[in-house]
């Protein structure tokens, strides 16, 4: 608190009026002054930021549906394992979204609460095993530079980008996964690995050798949330299943023990009908 002094009797009659006028306007500005410099000093309390939604308040991207899918059946069938594994006795899956941010989204039980983990599904058109260059390539566009055409790569049209790109601001932790038809090069193999496994430290000679050859690719992009591809490397697991045929064998046969499990006899014709039905959805 500011105390001011003032004159205890009124200024005297003697005095020159402009005087008078200067010896006030000063009072005023000194109060002001004061006041500005009191009002200065007056912390102003800290906002917590806002926390961030969950991803179960974000919209689904549903304008694709069944019909965008047509023709996906390696994706389909990938889709079905996960859900079938949701029935498996401790399975920590909660629940697979076929429609969200990427190919496939599930929502794991965590230690603290529900985490995400965003599942891109390849059938490998190239036919050769995944490298770093395959991964990292990004599509490319025509600009025009005076008379000359030129060739020039797209920020965040790889498969990688696109996969980091899910990385949105949201509460849950999150992770990645790729599920492909075709195994990985020497390169890849480490993400092969489980995620906090001993082989894929970051001071491990294949994972610092991997760092640097996907940051020499795609070091430019960062996510929503700021993170670039060394996040997407330490979060993402490469899932191998195979063919098409191998992922729907190995589904049925899973779906018969979980009828067999619960006491329900089904014929082989009645499971496969049963299992037409689940990819359906």
């Amino acid at each position: 608190m500011i105390f001011f002094l003032l004159p205890a009797a009124p200024l005297p009659e003697q005095l020159p009026k402009s005087l008078k006028s200067v010896l006030l306007s000063v009072l005023v500005q000194a109060i002001r002054a004061c006041w500005a410099c009191t009002l200065a000093t007056v912390p102003t309390p800290a906002v917590a930021p806002a926390p961030p939604p969950s991803i179960h308040a974000r919209p689904l991207v549903t304008g694709g549906g069944i019909w965008a899918r047509n023709g996906f059946a390696f994706q389909d069938h990938a889709s079905a394992a996960f859900c079938l594994e949701m029935f498996t006795e401790g399975s920590k899956l909660k629940s697979v979204w076929c429609e969200g941010p990427d190919d496939i989204t599930l929502i794991w039980e965590g230690a603290t609460g529900d985490e995400v983990e965003f599942v891109q599904v390849k059938t490998d058109d190239h036919q050769s095993f995944w490298t770093p260059s395959i991964l990292c390539k990004r599509e490319t566009k025509v600009k025009k530079e005076k008379a000359n055409l030129k060739k020039e790569n797209k920020v965040g049209t790889s498969i990688l980008e696109k996969s980091l790109a899910c990385d949105c601001h949201f509460a849950e932790p999150r992770r990645f996964r790729m599920v492909t038809s075709l195994p990985v090069n020497e390169e890849l193999t480490v993400l092969s690995f489980p995620l906090g496994s001993a082989a894929r430290d970051k001071k491990s000679e294949k994972m610092a050798a991997l760092v640097t050859e996907i940051t020499g690719r795609v070091s430019e992009f960062k996510s929503e949330r700021g993170n670039d591809c060394n996040f997407w490397l330490e979060n993402t697991l490469w899932d191998v299943r195979h063919c098409e045929e191998s992922l729907r064998t190995e589904n049925i046969l899973l779906l018969t023990r979980w009828a067999e499990k619960n006491a329900i006899w089904l014929l082989q014709d009645q499971i496969e009908s049963l299992y037409s039905r689940l990819l359906a959805k």
